[in-house]
């Protein structure tokens, strides 16, 4: 900076602006990267029934299928209900229901981004109206803070409610969760469970499976919906991919 004439304060401004600019550009083409690579990643819908075929000692969590949905409290986390107390079961009112009691941990956090994505497929295609709950199960709340960037994109992509519940880690009483389980599905039609999927550490893409859940609480063949979620949009329209 000296021998060129420049003050300190100034070539050090220009030096943090290109590493600002290079990082912004990082960041950009990550992005890019990431939405083609989830475009080109063909989506599979499976039957429920199959979910942990043949698994000996599978995890329970949650209520269990031909139960009743049982009302619970929790806390808007973002949108139009944050920071208000709500029952998410009173707000589905008894349509096609899915929840996911979900856990701080970041694999499975980035995994409700690319099932909103199905979600949003399925929402543009389906003459059913799915709600979708997510509800987020932490002692400290604060645990969510790096992932709330990502609610309101979720929030656009097909997902109703956000919400924290009240009970911390272990959630609703009455539903029984196992806490040393990252992810639960519950899928409900009528105010019953018609399907319960436990993905113990998470995952980062949507399960097969809970796609043939949701396909079967509204009322679709899951080829029907396997073809929705490969096509992609382009311009506001669906393109079928060959």
């Amino acid at each position: 900076a000296d021998i060129i004439g420049e003050k300190r304060e100034t070539v050090q401004a220009w030096l943090n602006q290109e590493e600002r600019d290079e990082r912004d550009e990082r960041g950009e083409r990550g992005e890019r990267g990431r939405r083609q690579y989830e475009n080109r990643r063909v989506k599979e819908v499976k039957a429920p029934d199959l979910f942990n075929k043949g698994v000996q000692n599978p995890i329970f969590s949650g209520p269990q299928p031909g139960e009743k949905l049982v009302s619970f409290q929790a806390v808007g986390y973002a949108g139009e209900h944050k920071e208000q107390m709500l029952d998410p079961i009173a707000i589905a009112n008894n349509r096609p229901h899915l929840i996911v009691f979900q856990d701080d941990e970041g694999a499975s956090s980035r995994g409700l981004y690319d099932l909103s994505g199905s979600l949003a497929k399925i929402d543009r295609q389906s003459d059913v109206d799915l709600h979708v709950s997510v509800i987020l199960l932490s002692d400290d709340p604060v645990a969510f803070d790096p992932y709330a960037g990502m609610f309101p994109a979720l929030l656009e992509r097909g997902v109703d409610v956000i919400a924290l519940s009240k009970d911390g880690r272990e959630g609703p009483e009455a539903y029984g969760l196992d806490r040393t389980v990252s992810q639960t599905f519950v899928l409900a039609k009528d105010g019953k469970v018609v399907h319960n999927f436990v993905i113990p550490q998470g995952g980062v893409y949507a399960d097969p499976h809970v796609l043939g859940g949701i396909a079967d609480i509204i009322g679709e063949k899951r080829e029907t919906v396997q073809a929705w979620l490969n096509q992609e949009t382009t311009g506001g329209r669906e393109v079928r991919r060959r």
